[in-house]
């Protein structure tokens, strides 16, 4: 897990890069985010 709340949400595509810093308005507050690639979490299965 990530320990933290998850979001999803379109960007303009010159703020999509991974690392950039964003705000979002949330129940009219704003919330720092950050946009990172997917998956959130590594996978830790194995296929044998």
């Amino acid at each position: 897990t990530v320990d933290r709340p998850v979001a999803m949400g379109y960007v303009p595509v010159a703020l999509a890069a991974p690392g950039t810093r964003l705000q979002a308005r949330v129940r009219g507050k704003a919330v720092p985010m950050e946009v990172v690639p997917l998956p959130f979490v590594p996978a830790r299965y194995f296929r044998g």
